[in-house]
Formats: C-alpha cells, sequence, structure tokens
C-alpha cells in the first residue's frame, strides 16, 4: 500500500506566508493609501475589492468578505497583525473544509 503524500510545503505557505505578504501589501499599503484620500468606509470596500481581483475566480465573493473584514480590522486596531490572523484563520478553516 502507498502512502499519500502530504504537501506541507504548501500549506505552510497558505498559512503564513501568503497572510503575512498579502496583508502588509493590502492593509499595510493599499488599504493605508485608500485611507490617505477616502473615507473608511470607501477605502475598505476598494481594498477588498481589489484584494478579491488577484485571487481566483472561484473565490471572488469569500475573498472579497475576507477582504472587508480584514480592513475592518485593520482600521479599528490599527495593528497590522489583527488582519493577518483572520486571514491565516480563513486560510486554515479552507484547508480543513477541502481535507
Amino acid at each position: 500500500m502507498r502512502k499519500k503524500r502530504q504537501n506541507h510545503g504548501g500549506r505552510h505557505t497558505t498559512l503564513l506566508a501568503a497572510p503575512l505578504f498579502e496583508e502588509v501589501i493590502f492593509r499595510g499599503m493599499i488599504y493605508r493609501g485608500f485611507r490617505g484620500t477616502l473615507s473608511a468606509p470607501a477605502s475598505i470596500v476598494a481594498s477588498a475589492a481589489l484584494f478579491a481581483i488577484v485571487h481566483p475566480a472561484v473565490s471572488t465573493i469569500p475573498v472579497f468578505v475576507l477582504g472587508l473584514v480584514a480592513a475592518f480590522v485593520f482600521e479599528r486596531t490599527r495593528l497590522l497583525i489583527a488582519p493577518i490572523l483572520a486571514h491565516m484563520v480563513y486560510n486554515a478553516a479552507v484547508i480543513a473544509f477541502q481535507s
């Protein structure tokens, strides 16, 4: 019998590296840029829309919602770790449901 190979490297990237990198870009840079000229609600929606656009089409709606949540918690806390953790929880849930 063959053992099923597990892709731990891909999972670690999905759980740790992607949220860190994406949140630095989308909340740390893009959201802050929008926030310099737009209201909080407009900045939240605009950054979430861009976030959804760069992800696969099949996940547009859930990723847009994740973008809304991440931008909202960043606006409320002003701490980049908050959306990073929210993104990690989302990715962990996606992996758990795919397994």
